[in-house]
């Protein structure tokens, strides 16, 4: 069967948007693709087409092939350039991208969203390029781009790890949600997956950060901050600049350079995965990070983060605030996230109870 997509489902899910936490590039719902999917998809296709497939395993479920019928019917590929193994590759690598954000949990579950991009632990902000809670004053940006670095490199490890494995082995468990179906576990190539987690991370770095203008976008000047900016005890000067909702919105036609240099990293990032698994050039994990994660030396609020004026002011448009103030419309400082009325809140939970009661998406219907 397929993964219908019903109008009035749509509005709802858009509807419940609006009370999502934000912090990574805009989550898709299970109907519609956000920001992470756009990248992926723009950087991937000519990847794609040109992947050597031979010895490769493909998983024999049915659900992953559902899942990429899905995806290639929403994506710029033409479905009929794209053999069976190269749409395992695809399905494997979108949801290695949304699991950093989703975990295999609905965009419209805002507890379990909370939890997962409010992680207290460095690993858990660096997967979304921000501060961890030590990573405090200017010495903090360092420590950010390091640890964010380690990330990227420790799920390219991953990657290669399962690559070495028997092919049998090479197959894993993949967690995706679809609003009205619910969470699904997937069958993923291994290899791809972590590949996914990594360019998440690495695409992130154009969301949470200030970048430099006078570099191409290809230098850091500052890292913001959300595991404490969504606290009481927020302090700019010590914390770094709050995260900000208008930097994860690549609809915004002022986030266009910042779309296009994600993009371009990404593909930086297929081939630096390539050239590891071919074993054609260890190095090439160094030369993308020389690329595209340098810290640019003494960038402060007073030279505007190194002459980057533009991206200071698109930061202040809409920064993130303390949860509680947002949801109950208390009083928030200048430049937070505007509040959502306690009244939205509560019709938009009795939507979502109605929709429980629907149907879920059985993978056993497609066998």
């Amino acid at each position: 069967m397929r993964f219908a997509r019903q109008t009035s489902l749509v509005t709802a899910i858009t509807l419940l948007w609006v009370t999502s936490p934000a912090s990574a590039f805009t989550v898709s719902s299970g109907f519609t693709r956000g920001c992470h999917e756009e990248i992926t998809w723009a950087a991937f296709q000519g990847f794609l087409l040109e992947l050597p497939v031979m010895g490769i395993p493909v998983s024999e479920d049915a659900v992953w092939r559902e899942l990429a019928n899905f995806l290639l019917e929403e994506g710029p590929v033409d479905p009929d350039t794209v053999d069976e193994t190269k749409r395992f590759f695809l399905v494997s690598l979108i949801v290695g991208v949304r699991s950093p954000d989703t975990d295999g949990h609905s965009v419209t579950n805002l507890a379990q969203l909370r939890q997962l991009h409010s992680d207290p632990s460095p690993v858990g902000q660096y997967a979304h390029s921000l501060r961890g809670k030590d990573d405090d004053d200017a010495e903090g940006n360092k420590r950010a781009i390091q640890g964010i670095e380690d990330l990227i490199a420790d799920e390219l490890r991953r990657s290669d790890e399962y690559l070495r494995k028997p092919p049998d082995e090479q197959i894993i468990l993949g967690s995706f949600y679809l609003d009205y179906y619910g969470r699904i576990d997937v069958d993923v190539w291994g290899p791809m997956y972590h590949l996914g987690r990594a360019a998440h991370a690495l695409q992130d770095s154009f969301a949470h950060t200030i970048r430099s203008d006078a570099d191409n976008l290809r230098k850091i000047t500052h890292i913001l901050n959300y595991l404490e900016a969504i606290g009481s005890d927020f302090d700019e000067n010590r914390d770094g600049l709050a995260h900000s909702d208008s930097m994860d919105d690549c609809s915004d036609a002022d986030t266009e350079d910042t779309f296009n240099a994600a993009v371009e990293a990404t593909v930086d990032l297929f081939y630096v995965a390539r050239e590891r698994w071919n074993a054609t050039d260890p190095n090439a994990l160094d030369h993308l990070v020389d690329k595209w994660l340098t810290l640019k030396p003494d960038c402060t609020l007073e030279n505007s983060f190194c002459d980057n004026a533009r991206w200071l002011k698109q930061v202040r448009k809409k920064q993130t605030g303390p949860y509680f103030k947002a949801i109950f419309g208390c009083q928030i400082s200048e430049g937070t996230s505007s509040s959502t009325p306690l009244w939205l809140v509560m019709g938009l939970l009795i939507v979502l109870g109605l929709f429980r009661r629907r149907q879920r998406f059985d993978p056993h219907q497609m066998r």
